[in-house]
């Protein structure tokens, strides 16, 4: 993988599946592999997104374009313990 031929080329090259495989797998057209694999599929779902990574096996490679999220600030009180969530009864 000498040139940059964006990630879904590359996903696709590094799993070995064959575009037909792939939409078999997902149930997707051709047309939205083919797209997929040339970095042009600007409008997919998210879940789309997120198959086509699982099939091709690049899901963990959602990691490397994720920030890491920071503790949420509701869970945490100021003597760092856990926030428990207040129960009302009727």
């Amino acid at each position: 993988m000498c040139e940059d031929k964006g990630m879904g080329e590359s996903a696709s090259f590094v799993s070995g599946s064959h575009p037909e495989e792939v939409a078999e797998l997902t149930g997707l057209g051709l047309t939205t592999i083919h797209k997929f694999e040339n970095g042009t599929a600007g409008n997919l779902s998210l879940s789309t997104f997120l198959l086509l990574l699982k099939v091709v096996g690049q899901i963990d490679a959602i990691n490397d374009v994720l920030p890491e999220l920071p503790p949420s600030p509701y869970l945490m009180r100021k003597d760092e313990k856990k926030a428990q969530r207040i129960r009302h009864t009727k």
